[in-house]
């Protein structure tokens, strides 16, 4: 996921679309409704294909929450760490963390 889906190109322009939507209120509002929708579709697309043992739809999606916050934040850190060797070592420790609980991808 992390070099297919976030470490991209058009990921890191999203990131700088959040960002500018922090500081132009017009902006936000034009786009807010959009995120939301596309926030909701992520949710439930990984939910159906992906999940955990034993866990609710509420807590899951507070864990790919967690999962997608904590991969976009990466892609700021190559701002102060270049390396990217340690990005990679911090997904797939992160992944770890999650890796246990998680069963196989539906279909």
């Amino acid at each position: 996921m992390w070099e297919k889906m976030v470490d991209t190109r058009e990921e890191r322009a999203l990131l700088e679309i959040l960002v500018a939507s922090r500081t132009d209120e017009v902006f936000r509002q034009r786009i807010a409704d959009k995120f939301a929708l596309w926030n909701d579709a992520i949710n439930e697309t990984l939910i159906a294909n992906y999940g955990f043992t034993g866990v609710d739809n509420q807590a899951l999606e507070e864990i790919w929450t967690i999962c997608r916050v904590f991969l976009r934040g990466l892609n700021t850190q190559s701002q102060f760490d270049p390396d990217d060797g340690m990005r990679k070592a911090l997904v797939r420790r992160f992944a770890r963390a999650f890796a246990a609980p998680m069963r196989q991808p539906q279909g």
